[in-house]
């Protein structure tokens, strides 16, 4: 299991900003671009003078989080001339951007934790998020849960240097998930238990039932906290190898948070369907 432990909350202001958008503009001609070491999917937008939400659309077969070497990415690009174009962004899917909270550190880098909520009637995926300060980059932030089904709140979570302020966010990308239930299952939660430990922190108690008739690979549970204001005050990202069909597992997690702050706690399960 993966465990972040954010200290205290911070009085951070954080901006949230609608989708950027950019001018239409003429049909593109494919170009390929072959990942390199050390490279990003923002990075490489930049390269061409793109949009990640643009080189997202072109690519909706690659999962930005895990971009290899050597991976191949279609590259819209204007006529033989061969230069980038801005071709018109699409417009991402109705995910909510809800209330975000970057967290002090004694590091050199403050954690921040962000919802996005699916308000739609479908599945989404390929969803990012930019975020950026006065002194600091653009730079991208994905879900914690690849895909995110209707009515689910899934956490996102990036650092900043310490001293950054005003950090801004605005939704990149966000497509439907398509033949998303081919592949993936959404693990439902059951009532959910807490228990305080003193003023340190609680234990968030349930259990996970895979409802479909194979097996469950690649689980990734997201565990947030949030506050009265719906603020994320601290979460934890579980990873299980696998549930077997129809059955349900024990859930058992800890956050670092102060337990008299904490309204509830929101579950995300997300797992893989066992190729057979």
């Amino acid at each position: 299991a993966t465990l972040t432990q954010p200290p205290f909350i911070s009085n951070s202001i954080v901006t949230v900003l609608p989708p950027a958008t950019a001018a239409p503009a003429p049909e593109a001609t494919p170009h390929v671009h072959q990942v390199a070491d050390g490279e990003t999917l923002l990075g490489i937008a930049l390269q061409y003078g793109l949009g990640v939400d643009q080189l997202i659309a072109a690519n909706s077969d690659v999962n930005p989080r895990f971009l290899s070497v050597g991976q191949s990415l279609t590259i819209p690009l204007a006529n033989g001339s061969g230069d980038p174009i801005f071709i018109a962004n699409p417009t991402p899917a109705a995910i909510t951007l809800g209330p975000i909270t970057c967290l002090t550190s004694a590091t050199a880098q403050k954690p921040c934790i962000g919802l996005l909520h699916n308000t739609t009637g479908t599945a989404i995926s390929n969803v990012s998020v930019q975020y950026q300060s006065q002194d600091l980059e653009p730079a991208v932030a994905y879900p914690e849960l690849d895909v995110i089904f209707p009515n689910q709140q899934v956490p996102y979570v990036f650092s900043v240097p310490t001293l950054a302020s005003n950090v801004q966010v605005t939704l990149a990308s966000a497509v439907s998930a398509g033949s998303a239930n081919d592949r993936f299952i959404q693990l439902p939660a059951d009532t959910v238990s807490i228990t305080a430990l003193e003023s340190t922190g609680l234990v968030v108690s349930s259990s996970l039932q895979n409802p479909v008739d194979t097996v469950a690979t690649q689980v990734r549970v997201a565990v947030v906290a949030v506050d009265a204001g719906d603020q994320p005050i601290g979460y934890q990202l579980l990873e299980l190898p696998e549930i077997a069909p129809s059955s349900t597992v024990p859930l058992s997690a800890v956050l670092t948070v102060d337990p008299a702050t904490v309204e509830r706690v929101l579950i995300s399960a997300l797992a893989v369907r066992q190729e057979s």
